[in-house]
């Protein structure tokens, strides 16, 4: 069930949203985390495995030439043993890859199977998050910054986790700009409020 559902009314003290995510939703919010949390780690790894083919090369050469073979012999088996140990490679890194992007899919499918929708209450002091039977509820304090990714307006607790409301949910534009003036300027109120208290 993926209806666009209102906004209600905008009130000068509080917001309230229903919405549902669907498998694309939870991609997106996926991929904006990824992106942010991205590791240069990882990279390192596949190049220091994909240099390490050059030394295999080389090996494989020095067995060839203590077997005694002719010169284009021990060329053959070092050219092949490069090759071979980059193809290798180019089809782990492409298997991996692919059974990632299947096992997302499949999971954000799971995930966004019809359920009751979500809903969302902005108001001064904080934020409440009711779905499935769940409420998380949380102070201004403790989000860190508002944005807006992919369709998806985001307010982010952690850096690995964020509310994520799509756009479609909120009607019309000017409902989606109400809200997300309304949530910056409480952002705005409560950094504010932590500046006083570490100066005093």
């Amino acid at each position: 069930m993926n209806g666009n559902l209102a906004m209600s009314d905008p009130a000068p003290d509080r917001i309230t949203l229903k919405f549902n995510m669907t498998a694309d939703d939870y991609a997106r919010h996926a991929a904006v985390i990824g992106r942010r949390n991205r590791s240069w780690l990882g990279v390192t790894a596949w190049a220091a495995a994909g240099f390490g083919a050059i030394p295999v090369a080389l090996l494989f050469r020095l067995q060839a030439a203590g077997r005694q073979l002719d010169t284009e012999a021990i060329e053959m088996i070092g050219s092949y043993s490069l090759y071979a140990f980059t193809l290798g490679m180019l089809a782990a890194i492409i298997g991996s890859s692919v059974a990632h992007r299947i096992f997302r899919r499949r999971y954000f499918e799971a995930m966004a199977t019809p359920r009751e929708f979500s809903t969302l209450e902005l108001y001064l002091t904080g934020l409440t998050v009711t779905a499935t039977g769940a409420q998380y509820r949380y102070e201004w304090t403790r989000i860190r910054q508002c944005t807006r990714e992919r369709s998806l307006l985001l307010m982010w607790i952690t850096p690995r986790s964020a509310v994520a409301i799509p756009d479609r949910s909120f009607g019309d534009a000017a409902a989606y700009d109400a809200a997300f003036a309304f949530v910056r300027a409480r952002l705005r109120d409560a950094n504010a409020t932590n500046a006083q208290a570490q100066g005093a």
